[in-house]
């Protein structure tokens, strides 16, 4: 006669595992995401519909005015022009996700963000008018020896 098969589950590991796999999720989207949407996200991973759908949204590009100049002039330290770039593209980040935003792409020196999707949000266009507005107040912008920031939603 055949021994008989024991199964054995871990249900701390398998705990430890999920609790890691959240906490990467959110790690991974945080900075781009608003944080509501991260925990949504992560407590409902079965609402994530990757289908198309036609929806009002509003887009907003913001760029370091004057980056060209400014990387010139910095072209012999290309660590300080990488410090500063990566500071006030996080910055951009920061005030995007605090306003509800989507980060979509940071190219270069821009960023381009978005506001009403994957969550219907009916007042899109003032939140993103709210973030443009900060942009140009962005401590990192100020510091900037050479050039500011300019977004247009």
């Amino acid at each position: 006669m055949a021994p008989a098969a024991h199964i054995v589950v871990d249900t701390d590991a398998l705990l430890r595992v999920e609790r890691q796999r959240r906490r990467d999720i959110q790690r991974a989207f945080s900075r781009y995401v608003p944080p509501q949407l991260v925990e949504h996200l992560v407590a409902h991973p079965e609402t994530t519909d990757l289908g198309a759908e036609t929806r009002e949204l509003t887009i907003l590009f913001a760029h370091i005015r004057g980056f060209t100049s400014m990387s010139e002039a910095l072209k012999d330290d290309p660590q300080r022009l990488g410090r500063l770039i990566n500071t006030v593209l996080g910055a951009l980040a920061d005030i995007v996700v605090a306003h509800g935003g989507t980060i979509d792409k940071c190219v270069g020196d821009s960023v381009m963000a978005f506001w009403g999707a994957p969550h219907a949000d009916p007042h899109h266009a003032r939140h993103a008018a709210a973030a443009a507005a900060m942009t140009s107040m962005a401590p990192p912008a100020r510091a900037a020896s050479q050039g500011s920031v300019t977004a247009t939603p």
